[in-house]
């Protein structure tokens, strides 16, 4: 009786044991949960081009169908849509231009909404991007009357900024050629260098469709 009583005294005392250790070991799932993510990317807005294709297509698919707004011999209109994140806030923005303005709309987890809308004069129309994080708007280059117009657009607060920075007269009534409008140098030169290095957007036009 004794020895039994011994046995099972040893036993209970190793599965009390055992019960100890597996209280401490981590499960799989705690592990899990606790993982924290120590990337410094900005998480990116999953969904934000499948409705912005939808929208393109439903608001600018149908609404654009003149003869008129199709560009000769290409079969494709004259608007034409580009994406990039203008305020650096990990969603990226459609950037919609359809002569002679460019409007521009965000995602906001739930819908496609407008941001803003900017108008350019006719004449020679540019629009050119920076790879240097600190401008990640869009910058513009305007050719009319004689006069180099140099902008640059972004967001901020939700809003939508337009901003002359200098222009360059080349009609010959002016005695200085170039007038800085924006205190602010080191756009100024950043907008010189993306135009010198032809830095320009790569639109895509919106195909056509018939009804």
């Amino acid at each position: 009786m004794k020895t039994n009583s011994l046995v099972i005294l040893f036993l209970v005392i190793v599965l009390l044991f055992a019960g100890c250790n597996r209280v401490n070991e981590p499960s799989d799932n705690s592990e899990q949960s606790s993982t924290v993510q120590t990337s410094s990317e900005k998480p990116i807005l999953k969904g934000w081009k499948a409705n912005y294709t939808a929208f393109l297509e439903v608001f600018y698919g149908n609404k654009y169908i003149a003869e008129s707004d199709i560009i000769p011999g290409t079969g494709q209109r004259l608007v034409k849509f580009y994406y990039k994140d203008m305020d650096d806030d990990g969603v990226p923005e459609l950037i919609v231009d359809q002569w002679p303005s460019i409007t521009v709309y965000t995602f906001d987890g739930d819908t496609v909404v407008e941001v803003g809308e900017d108008r350019y004069s006719t004449g020679t129309m540019r629009f050119l991007y920076s790879n240097n994080p600190s401008y990640p708007g869009i910058f513009g280059f305007h050719l009319g009357g004689g006069l180099e117009r140099y902008s640059y657009m972004t967001i901020k607060n939700k809003q939508l900024i337009y901003e002359e920075l200098w222009n360059e007269d080349y009609s010959g009534w002016r005695e200085n050629r170039i007038e800085e409008l924006s205190d602010d140098k080191e756009i100024i030169r950043e907008s010189k260098r993306v135009y010198e290095e032809n830095n320009d957007i790569e639109w895509t036009y919106i195909e056509i469709i018939k009804n």
